[in-house]
C-alpha cells in the first residue's frame, strides 16, 4: 500500500495514527487480478481514502450531455443570466419555435458560465487540498507554530464548505443516474 504515512487524523491535524490493513474479498481478487491500493488526500474526512484500482481497466465514459443543476440557482449570477437571455428578442413567430430557440440559445449561454464558475470551484479544491495535505505532512514531522495552525484552520473550514457544494451536485449527478438506468 503506497501514499501517506498516516492514513487517520483529526480534523486540525493534532493527533494521528497509522491503519495499514484492508480487507479484500476472494472475488474481488478473482476479478481484478491487477490490484493497487493507493492512499487519496484524506479531504474533509478524518480518514484518508484508500482507492482500490484495476491496473489493466481503463475507463471512457463518452461526451457529457447537459444536465441542470440546482446548485447554479444559489449562485448569484445566474439568475441575471437567465433572464438576459430570455428577454432577448427571437425572430421567429411561432410560440414552440420561441421557447425552443430560446432554451437552446440559453444552453450555449449556461456552458461556458458552467466552466467558469463551477470549473473553478474544482481548481480551488483541488489548491486547498494540497495546502491542507502538505501541512499535514509538515505536521508530522514538526510542531506547527500558532499562526501556521490558524491559516491551516481557515483552509480546512474553507475547503469543507466547498466540498459540501461539490457533493451537492455529485449527488443530483447520482441521482440522474439512477433515474436513467436504475438498479440494474
Amino acid at each position: 500500500m503506497g501514499g501517506r504515512r498516516f492514513k487517520w487524523m483529526t480534523k486540525y491535524g493534532r493527533k494521528m495514527s497509522k491503519l495499514d490493513r484492508i480487507m479484500v474479498s476472494c472475488s474481488i481478487l478473482s476479478l481484478w487480478m491487477n490490484v493497487a491500493v493507493s492512499t487519496l488526500p484524506r479531504g474533509a474526512s478524518d480518514h484518508c481514502p484508500l482507492l482500490n484500482s484495476n491496473v489493466d481497466s481503463v475507463a471512457n465514459s463518452g461526451p457529457k450531455p447537459f444536465k441542470f443543476f440546482n446548485a447554479w440557482m444559489g449562485h448569484s449570477e445566474f439568475t441575471k443570466l437567465v433572464e438576459n437571455n430570455w428577454v432577448a428578442p427571437i425572430n421567429i413567430y411561432m410560440v414552440d419555435l420561441v421557447v425552443k430557440n430560446k432554451l437552446k440559445r440559453l444552453k450555449v449561454a449556461i456552458k461556458p458560465w458552467d466552466a467558469e464558475h463551477f470549473d473553478n470551484m474544482d481548481k480551488q479544491i483541488k489548491d486547498l487540498q494540497i495546502k491542507v495535505n502538505d501541512w499535514e505532512l509538515m505536521a508530522e514531522v514538526s510542531t506547527p507554530t500558532e499562526g501556521e495552525v490558524t491559516v491551516h484552520r481557515s483552509n480546512v473550514d474553507l475547503f469543507i464548505t466547498l466540498q459540501k457544494k461539490k457533493s451537492s451536485i455529485l449527488k443530483q449527478k447520482s441521482r440522474i443516474k439512477w433515474e436513467i438506468e436504475g438498479d440494474e
